[in-house]
């Protein structure tokens, strides 16, 4: 797809916005700048048209890939007869976001488990924190359960789909 390496002034401004965005939570600039052209796109892209339309390095695009495609907002696709690797926005990214997220919360609720079992009964303020940490996760889980479930049904309205 040769129209990726033309980018207009607002699509570059956008994806610049995004790397800059996710390099303020401690993520890859240049992560946040393939997720802002891969939701650009139109059809799925090969890592060489990555590298090539943000101007960087084959083994950058590759790795920032990759790591989107583990968080789930990123299909990869490989068109039958086509030896290429494509790389597109996943349809679900934002439902996996939701169970990222749970993941995360229950993975919390352990570590605080575990530091609860690892203190004694005389760290009262410790043991309360460890508590709080579990309480947390539980109301973060729960509610997770809810908002999946809303959006799913908001995703299903604007794409004119049942729930």
């Amino acid at each position: 797809m040769d129209y990726m390496h033309l980018l207009t002034e607002a699509e570059a401004t956008f994806i610049e916005n995004q790397g800059l965005f996710f390099e303020r939570f401690g993520l890859p600039r240049i992560g946040g700048r393939v997720l802002a052209l891969l939701l650009l796109a139109e059809a799925p892209v090969t890592l060489d048209e990555v590298g090539a339309t943000l101007k960087v390095s084959k083994a950058s695009a590759s790795t920032n890939l990759r790591h989107l495609v583990t968080m789930g907002v990123v299909d990869v696709v490989t068109p039958l007869g086509d030896r290429k690797t494509y790389y597109q926005w996943s349809p679900r990214a934002w439902e996996r976001r939701y169970d990222l997220v749970a993941i995360i919360a229950a993975a919390a609720r352990n570590t605080a488990e575990q530091g609860l079992a690892a203190i004694g009964p005389e760290c009262v303020e410790a043991r309360s924190r460890m508590e709080e940490a579990i309480a947390f996760a539980d109301y973060m889980a729960e509610a997770l359960v809810g908002a999946r479930q809303g959006w799913l049904e908001r995703l299903a309205k604007i794409r004119g789909e049942k729930a």
